[in-house]
């Protein structure tokens, strides 16, 4: 392990980059063994508020590596798991994208909620509250606009399709999922269609359909074991509550 750091940000920013070797352990855990020889953080001298998953040497402003931890730790947890979903295992076209930043913000909202930070059940509701919307203005998770590709359903809209999973085959059976994937793609692309045939595989059961409504359907389906999550009703298209900005936690 070592970070990249310019030397006037070096001690601001060494109580959360300490944080690193726990992240690492946490995500090795649930994913498997960490996929590359070395890792660390390239501290940027920026007010650019976007962090990048560089293979092996995640970027991320020193602002925020210098402020809040529990904000600080969102964005290293999404940028490392970037290297298991992402780098690793990269995405076969740029409508698999979900695959990359659901996983992504997934188990960074997993990891806060184990942290410090917000409720991930709550996170996911309110992402569920707002999906709709995300469809008709973005694009389903896996069909998105090319103007719309990083915008709020990539994020938090793809984490609900994991959270919904999950909440279909039960944790067991998730955890089975996410290490299969890996483990078949690794150092290799792969699309939608190859995480629905190992999702399948794994469940022993035919989960395209409830799948493929996730990830393409106009509507959002009824979340497993949550009959009373609603969606909001459609505003006008280009009204102030239908545009809905990217998210800043990273790439």
């Amino acid at each position: 392990m070592r970070d990249a750091v310019p030397p006037g940000l070096v001690a601001a920013t060494a109580a959360n980059r300490a944080l690193t070797a726990g992240h690492l352990d946490w995500l090795t855990a649930r994913l498997g063994a960490y996929p590359f020889d070395t890792y660390g953080l390239l501290v940027a001298d920026t007010d650019l508020a976007v962090a990048l998953e560089t293979q092996t040497l995640s970027l991320v402003p020193g602002g925020e590596l210098s402020g809040d931890r529990v904000a600080a730790e969102r964005t290293m947890v999404h940028e490392l798991a970037h290297h298991w979903f992402g780098n690793d295992v990269g995405i076969a076209t740029w409508s698999d994208l979900w695959l990359s930043e659901g996983h992504a913000r997934f188990y960074e909202r997993l990891y806060s909620e184990e942290h410090g930070g917000d409720r991930f059940e709550d996170r996911m509701r309110d992402a569920y509250r707002q999906h709709d919307v995300w469809r008709r203005d973005f694009g389903a998770p896996a069909a998105p606009t090319e103007p719309a590709l990083f915008k709020r359903m990539r994020y938090d809209g793809s984490a609900l399709v994991l959270y919904a999973l999950r909440e279909e085959v039960g944790e067991a059976v998730f955890a089975d999922i996410e290490r299969r994937f890996l483990s078949c793609f690794r150092g290799r692309g792969a699309s939608t269609r190859d995480f629905v045939g190992v999702a399948s595989t794994a469940a022993g059961r035919d989960l395209a359909p409830f799948l493929e409504a996730w990830l393409y359907g106009t509507t959002t389906p009824p979340m497993p074991g949550h009959p009373d999550w609603t969606t909001d009703p459609l505003p006008p298209a280009g009204t102030a509550a239908a545009r809905v900005a990217g998210d800043p936690a990273g790439a």
